[in-house]
């Protein structure tokens, strides 16, 4: 795809005349150096060329390019809450295309962990220059560390729902050895604490980020009753069933671990709200 905008050349751009001399300007004025008749264009042409890159709508790369310039705590939290909805996609499909043996779409899932890596580059880089450029104090501070701290925990999750896909073709299209029913109940309970955890920033909410956090008990609960079925059944007959059952324990020790990193988010949450470290379960 090809994008080009056209102006009336009615008055001139920029300042200088060369190819060179004329992409230095433009990158200036996209680091916010400079001001002038430029900006508009350039701003438009970025945000276009993020759009085809990132393959995102004009609208999120346009807020994005427009971030550099105007840097601020709510657009940060903003593709924080962002990465968030694409992690609670990533852990529900990973289980779901697994249940259906659905090899494609779980091969698609994989290549879509990229966009959770590349907003999570996007949030570290902007807190970095949020913290150097804006040099905020006190809740400020604690709330820019806080929100890069959470982008990197994100990113882990995202991380074991690809792993769970890959343990997903690997079993492929046998019949699953055991009675597949607490997996799937982890599963629910993560997306649900997920789509909760999204409230509790969006909103501050420390209390909800608290209550949020004690769901991992049950995550922790239903992982022991998966390995120990799933010892019982390899002891039973492991030529058959030793592959696939240590595949199924791995699948349950990510969302085991996705519960952790959850947990984690919800301290930091707190943290961000009321200045206190605290360790949950």
């Amino acid at each position: 795809e090809v994008v080009c905008l056209l102006t009336n050349m009615d008055i001139p751009l920029g300042n200088n005349i060369g190819n060179a001399l004329e992409v230095m300007e433009a990158i200036d004025i996209l680091h916010n150096n400079k001001q002038g008749n430029l900006t508009d264009l350039c701003i438009e042409l970025a945000s276009y060329m993020v759009s085809l890159g990132l393959n995102i709508s004009y609208e999120e790369s346009h807020n994005m390019v427009i971030t550099n310039l105007d840097l601020s705590i709510q657009l940060l939290k903003e593709y924080t809450l962002r990465m968030i909805e694409k992690c609670e996609d990533a852990v529900d499909l990973s289980v779901e295309y697994m249940m259906k043996k659905d090899m494609k779409s779980t091969k698609k899932l994989i290549r879509q962990d990229d966009d959770i890596d590349i907003l999570r580059e996007y949030i570290r880089d902007r807190s970095i220059e949020l913290m150097a450029l804006k040099q905020p104090l006190a809740r400020d501070l604690r709330y820019i560390y806080s929100l890069s701290d959470i982008s990197t925990e994100l990113e882990r999750i995202g991380d074991y729902a690809t792993n769970i896909c890959k343990e997903s073709l690997d079993i492929g299209e046998e019949p699953f050895i055991k009675e597949m029913i607490d997996i799937p109940a982890m599963k629910n309970i993560c997306v649900e604490m997920l789509k909760k955890l999204g409230d509790a920033l969006k909103n501050d909410d420390a209390d909800l980020a608290f209550d949020i956090a004690k769901k991992d008990v049950e995550v922790d609960e239903l992982y022991e009753k998966v390995r120990e079925s799933c010892l019982q059944v390899m002891h039973n007959n492991p030529d058959e069933n030793i592959n696939q059952g240590l595949r199924l324990v791995f699948i349950a020790r990510y969302l085991e671990r996705i519960g952790d990193h959850i947990t984690n988010i919800c301290e930091k949450i707190i943290y961000a709200k009321n200045g206190k470290m605290i360790e949950i379960g």
